[in-house]
């Protein structure tokens, strides 16, 4: 799709575009909550049980898109591009869904009838109708075009998720290819977890190097001073005898 379509480098021309989707999940997630709420007092309170199917379906598919939004909003915090792409699927089928009922809505019911004028203005009546009727279409059209463009506006963060990754990992390929250390970053996604065992043992490692660096200097010291200290009594223990011949010649 990238390849007809370019990604948004921006959201409303001033902000960031994950702005723009944190700004689109949160209300999203209170929606698929209200959804959730409202099916099933109409289900279980008001209907007495007896329930519509679009009612049930409602109620499952906002069921389904609350752990699907809020993983995502995880995802967009932490900058995992798989889970705001998961988000992105749910995103446009419920666009889909909704469309499929606002259209149906707007071919079912007819907007004329909702126009009520006084007797004596009973000549304007078609006119009216043409506006209710011009608004309704311009109603719809709005709504689906906002939708578009929130489903793009998440593509966008997505293929600029994905692409950074892809970027970061042929860096680091080249990196290692010309012998070098691949690049630490510390991404908006990185989450520390600190590893107590390895920590501990890195720790041990050291420790165990130093002691053993010590100990080889203070044993290669030692054995230079033992030395020094043999010469220096056998010197001694030379002169002695060569004093006490002497002394008796």
């Amino acid at each position: 799709m990238s390849e007809w379509i370019s990604p948004s480098s921006s959201f409303l021309c001033c902000f960031e575009p994950s702005f723009g989707v944190k700004l689109l999940m949160w209300p999203h997630l209170f929606l698929v909550l209200y959804t959730v709420a409202m099916a099933a007092e109409e289900i279980i309170i008001e209907g007495d049980g007896d329930f519509k199917t679009s009612q049930v379906f409602d109620m499952i598919w906002s069921l389904f898109g609350i752990p699907v939004v809020a993983v995502g909003l995880w995802g967009i915090y932490h900058r995992i591009e798989p889970h705001v792409r998961y988000y992105l699927y749910y995103l446009i089928i419920s666009v889909l869904i909704d469309m499929y009922y606002v259209i149906t809505f707007s071919l079912n019911s007819d907007a004329c009838k909702n126009v009520q004028l006084g007797s004596d203005v009973s000549n304007g009546k078609a006119f009216a109708c043409g506006v209710a009727t011009s608004m309704t279409l311009t109603t719809t059209a709005v709504i689906f075009l906002l939708s578009v463009w929130a489903i793009y506006i998440v593509w966008s963060w997505c293929e600029d998720a994905e692409g950074s990754a892809a970027a970061f990992a042929l860096a680091d390929l080249l990196a290692m290819s010309e012998g070098r250390q691949p690049l630490k970053r510390d991404l908006e996604w990185t989450v520390h977890i600190p590893d107590l065992v390895g920590d501990a043992v890195d720790t041990g490692v050291s420790v165990y190097s130093g002691a053993q660096i010590a100990y080889s200097t203070f044993k290669g010291q030692s054995r230079k001073l033992a030395m020094e200290a043999e010469r220096i009594a056998e010197y001694e223990a030379d002169a002695f005898d060569k004093f006490a011949e002497h002394q008796y010649k």
